[in-house]
């Protein structure tokens, strides 16, 4: 059985940055839901470090934004790279790894 064939799996990645170029209302939509994503985040963290299980210097927003950010890169990087399945196990990785780093 052979692998995936990246010239022909439909990429989700690349479809959004297209709508987003071509559809501002598309991209404003996306926007919004990213903004109610960080702000989820932001509470996660915020609750977290309020029952002692977060001791860093960095803000809840900075913590948040890591995870973000973390998770969006993994995921373009391993999709433009024809390697999505792999994103998951790889994002959990790196999140233990961060966490471990902040955590009382």
């Amino acid at each position: 059985m052979m692998g995936p064939d990246p010239e022909n799996d439909f990429n989700f990645f690349s479809l959004g940055l297209d709508a987003m170029k071509r559809y501002p209302d598309f991209r404003d939509k996306i926007r919004f839901i990213n903004g109610e994503v960080r702000k989820i985040w932001i509470f996660v963290v915020k609750t977290a470090r309020e029952k002692g299980e977060i001791l860093s210097i960095m803000t809840d927003d900075q913590i948040a934004d890591c995870f973000i950010y973390l998770s969006e890169g993994i995921g373009s990087r391993f999709t433009l790279e024809g390697r999505g399945p792999e994103a998951g196990e790889k994002m959990l990785q790196l999140w233990d790894g961060f966490y471990s780093q902040i955590k009382a």
